[in-house]
């Protein structure tokens, strides 16, 4: 009972009214200056008029190759889902996809490969957490199981796809009420999960904020613990080593859990919304040259 009562305190009471928020980032994500372009044009977030076709929370969400978005999975308010649908953002309309996941999960991560599929791994399935994982194949619109497993049971982590095309995953907590200490890598060319001997500068929890801010460097911020306590300080993961890094000094304006995290081109690299004891609307950036975060007016 007490695990159930911290699922629904913990995320499934946190999560309304954030999709049209995901697709912006994520459009963000695929194409920054895109994206620049039409938020001095009309705002950076425009309500669809188009709906889900289920509603669902703790949903994962990857770009495609086509420029669609997968949504995949998520709560939708008595069962975990295993359902999917495709965003096409031509017309703003979302596909019910008639396949569907191998397993339901929600809070799950996913992360596009260089292939063009979808990982998706990990998460909440009703009453346990789950290591497996399985991908999205965007030219047939199917899900394939793999072998491969994760080497810690994780839910609320964060990945980030790298620049070997491999995924890097970081953060969750797991059944036993325990944050996730290690972090883990899904080699793609040999379809397997793997344990990083470089341990986490800092035990993160909860969706930490997780962004590539420069070539072969990745910013790690922010997660909760499962007792609700905020690291705020950040540390770097250095693709070419597959080190994790101390960032000196490096502390957030304000402490947060899943947050949008999100870098453009030139460098700007941005934190955006989250939970700290409740919604923020706050917005900071990320300064790598100083290594230092500050509030945006």
């Amino acid at each position: 009972m007490g695990r159930l009562l911290f699922q629904a305190r913990h995320w499934r009471v946190r999560q309304p009214r954030r999709l049209v928020h995901g697709l912006a980032v994520l459009a963000a994500l695929a194409a920054p200056a895109a994206f620049a372009a039409a938020a001095s044009a009309e705002g950076p977030v425009r309500l669809l008029s188009a709906t889900l076709h289920e509603p669902r929370e703790g949903l994962v969400a990857a770009p495609l190759p086509n420029g669609e978005v997968l949504i995949a999975g998520g709560y939708n308010g008595s069962k975990d889902l295993n359902t999917a649908e495709l965003y096409n953002p031509a017309n703003e309309s979302f596909e019910q996809l008639s396949e569907k996941m191998k397993s339901a999960r929600s809070v799950a991560v996913a992360a596009p490969l260089p292939n063009g599929e979808v990982l998706i791994a990990g998460g909440y399935n009703g009453l346990t957490d789950v290591n497996t994982a399985e991908l999205f194949n965007p030219e047939t619109k199917s899900f394939e199981s793999i072998t491969a497993t994760e080497v810690s049971v994780r839910y609320r982590a964060t990945a980030i796809t790298l620049s070997n095309g491999n995924v890097l995953i970081v953060g969750g907590l797991n059944g036993e009420r325990k944050n996730v200490a290690p972090a883990e890598i899904y080699n793609t060319a040999e379809n397997k999960f793997e344990e990083l001997k470089s341990k986490p500068l800092v035990v993160r929890g909860s969706k930490p904020e997780v962004v590539r801010y420069a070539p072969g460097k990745v910013l790690i911020t922010g997660g909760t613990s499962f007792a609700g306590s905020y690291p705020g300080s950040a540390e770097l993961f250095n693709e070419a080593t597959d080190q994790f890094e101390p960032a000196p000094g490096a502390v957030e304006a304000t402490v947060r859990e899943g947050a949008a995290a999100f870098s453009f081109p030139g460098g700007d690299t941005f934190l955006a919304g989250g939970w700290n004891g409740g919604p923020l609307a706050t917005v900071e950036e990320f300064y790598p040259s100083t290594g230092t975060f500050a509030a945006m007016p």
